[in-house]
């Protein structure tokens, strides 16, 4: 990583470089000082998503403590903390070979952490649907969780893949994927819609003395559909948005 910087610096000119040296004398090996240097390389956003994955996979280090050294302030770091340690084997390998974006991978992997036969449904899911962005792929994943077995247990067993009731689990996943996207979307353009009336509302008040008797109205109906969109972000895990999703998809109880 230093030789990068030192050419960087000559190109831009620069003078002075901040920098740190270690010395094996003082404690340190190769690999500590390559692992100090990706810590830098994250923390400076250089790099991809797929280098820190890479990093964290083999890294002993816990999320609290990725934290406290600033690896997971920037969206790029998240994300391959995402991949690197919450992803399956598979999903972490279908990244690396550009089978899926670390964007969509990060969305199924934070969704599905560390369930392999989830995020293999997903992964395939996202490889033959068309258009799917990072949220459609999070609501299929917590679809599919909330589709599957009830029991923590049942989505590790090997054979799931293979049971009969998994095709069940994922056309339902689909469907409810389908009226969930739709449902925030819908939240998404009312609150757009709202917004500028209230904006409007409050400029025409200071600025002219005019009062528009619906501001306080559109400014609060604005404040609740942002609550509820944080509920839809986690739906599967509220009962009655889930009932009414199942409803919606045309599915039981």
């Amino acid at each position: 990583h230093g030789h990068h910087r030192l050419d960087a610096a000559k190109r831009g000119q620069v003078a002075r470089i901040p920098s740190q040296i270690v010395k094996e004398k003082d404690g340190w090996t190769e690999q500590m000082a390559r692992a100090e240097g990706a810590k830098m390389n994250i923390r400076d956003g250089g790099g991809d998503e797929l280098d820190y994955a890479g990093f964290f996979r083999e890294a002993v280090v816990d999320e609290n403590a990725a934290r406290s050294e600033g690896l997971l302030d920037r969206a790029k770091g998240r994300r391959g903390w995402s991949i690197g340690k919450r992803g399956s084997d598979d999903l972490f390998a279908a990244a690396l070979d550009g089978k899926i974006t670390p964007e969509l991978a990060a969305a199924i992997a934070d969704n599905a952490p560390n369930l392999a036969p989830i995020q293999s449904v997903a992964l395939a899911w996202v490889g033959r649907t068309a258009g799917v962005t990072p949220e459609r792929a999070a609501n299929f994943t917590r679809a599919l969780k909330a589709a599957g077995p009830r029991e923590s247990t049942g989505w590790q067993q090997g054979d799931i893949l293979g049971a009969p009731a998994f095709a069940d689990y994922e056309r339902q996943a689909a469907a409810m994927e389908m009226v969930v996207t739709k449902a925030k979307a819908e939240i998404r353009n009312t609150i757009r819609a709202l917004e500028p009336v209230a904006k409007r509302a409050e400029v025409a008040l200071q600025e002219g003395g005019i009062i528009v008797p619906d501001v306080a109205a559109a400014l609060q109906k604005a404040k609740d559909l942002k609550g509820l969109l944080k509920r839809w972000e986690r739906y599967d895990t509220d009962p009655e948005l889930m009932a009414l999703v199942r409803e919606r998809a045309g599915l039981p109880p």
